[in-house]
């Protein structure tokens, strides 16, 4: 897709972000290197992969992928997709994470719980 029809889209109505613009180029660039690296099948990441550690360093070469979202894939892909390599388990992470939510309810807890970590950390050691 032309860059500059992206970033309309990213725009909206409705936004697909707070940052549509910057989230353009992070979905441009992830695209790119789907296509490059897998052939266009993002499926492929995975069903590639040797093991759990060979899945996690795949998602980590993914264009904008710190480790709070590789984590978040790994347990998307191991506990909702039920993606099962050897040595996921060492890969998982042992916190709450998007892959642990499967309902509403869920979805609110986990979301009280990061705020609630994260204003903890923005207030340092006690």
């Amino acid at each position: 897709m032309d860059p500059d029809e992206l970033e309309a889209a990213a725009k909206g109505p409705p936004a697909i972000h707070r940052y549509p613009s910057a989230m353009a180029k992070r979905v441009q660039q992830l695209a790119a290197h789907i296509t490059d690296t897998y052939d266009g099948d993002a499926g492929r990441l995975w069903a590639e992969a040797g093991d759990g550690q060979d899945l996690k360093r795949r998602i980590a070469a993914l264009p904008g992928f710190g480790d709070m979202k590789v984590a978040s894939l790994l347990a998307v892909l191991g506990k909702q997709l039920r993606v099962g390599l050897a040595g996921m388990d060492e890969v998982l992470p042992s916190h709450p994470t998007l892959g642990d939510v499967d309902s509403p309810q869920a979805l609110a807890d986990y979301q009280m719980t990061k705020r609630a970590a994260k204003a903890a950390k923005r207030a340092g050691p006690s």
